[in-house]
């Protein structure tokens, strides 16, 4: 399941090409798509909260049946080793096993992470949302973090107390945010809920928990969620378990700007042809500046 911040039509044809020999069952998560291609699943959300889109494409991918469910951001190089034959044997996946790179609890969260103020904006009293019982108790929720091993504990006052950490252009939502419940935060430093972050552009969700997973993601869209929590978390609250690079000894490789398609010249095949055994994927690679050679 290819999932588009943004859309752009162009990098189908190209994704196709890449991932169709290994993955036979491939849908393209695609925002305000108008057009005629039977394997683009229409979505309507920002992208800072595209968990939102798992929750309106729930109806199209159930019926895909499959064991598991592999969705990745449209700029995310998958291992050329990887398959649909072999992805779960590959990552230690069992039929209720879902997959996320490097899954923390946000307590732990390093004090410099900007968006730790979003689950009490998300969480803030409103009249527009009633979440209801919706999501798992906040008790279940704890007992479902504690299965995974994720602390569920106070955040650290170098967590609260970190405007001078802050970009200029979080200050003022940081405060926004926290000020409703600044009586609160002084008192026991508790989030609203349990969090979960980390890296969003790559996950495996397991059939069998699918539309529980897309139903907590469909929820904390409408609370506007960032997707860097609200998807690490809605995954530990479907899954009975969780595995990460680690269970496999694999590794990813980050590399912002334009360093890498520089390296290569722009050249995809070659890129994937010095992959590396134990790297799972690459990201950003913005296919828009690479090109891929005929026999790819």
């Amino acid at each position: 399941m290819v999932v588009f911040n943004h859309r752009y039509d162009a990098n189908i044809p190209k994704l196709r090409r890449l991932y169709r020999e290994r993955f036979p069952l491939m849908r393209f998560l695609v925002p305000f798509y108008d057009g005629d291609d039977p394997d683009v699943v229409p979505v309507y959300a920002s992208s800072e909260v595209f968990q939102g889109y798992f929750a309106q494409a729930h109806a199209a991918l159930a019926p895909l049946g499959a064991a598991h469910y592999l969705f990745m951001g449209d700029d995310v190089l998958l291992n050329p080793t990887v398959n649909a034959e072999n992805l779960a044997e590959r990552l230690g996946l069992g039929p209720e096993t879902g997959f996320f790179p490097v899954l923390k609890s946000l307590c732990e969260a390093d004090a410099r992470w900007s968006p730790i103020f979003y689950p009490f904006k998300a969480f803030a009293p409103t009249p527009f949302v009633t979440v209801g019982d919706a999501l798992p108790s906040r008790t279940e929720a704890e007992a479902r973090f504690a299965a995974h091993g994720l602390a569920v504990q106070p955040l650290r006052w170098g967590q609260l107390l970190r405007l001078h950490r802050l970009t200029p252009k979080y200050v003022g939502a940081y405060l926004r945010a926290a000020w409703p419940v600044a009586g609160r935060l002084l008192r026991d430093r508790a989030l609203p809920y349990p969090m979960a972050y980390g890296f969003s552009d790559v996950c495996v969700v397991p059939g069998a928990h699918l539309a529980e997973f897309c139903r907590y993601c469909g929820v904390f869209a409408a609370l506007g969620l960032m997707v860097e929590l609200a998807l690490p978390t809605a995954l530990a609250l479907a899954c009975p378990h969780v595995v990460g690079l680690d269970a496999r000894g694999w590794s990813y490789h980050a590399v912002w700007g334009e360093a890498l398609a520089a390296q290569y010249d722009g050249n995809l095949t070659a890129l994937l042809a010095e992959f590396g055994a134990r790297r799972l994927f690459i990201h950003p690679i913005k296919l828009s500046r690479w090109h891929l050679e005929e026999s790819v």
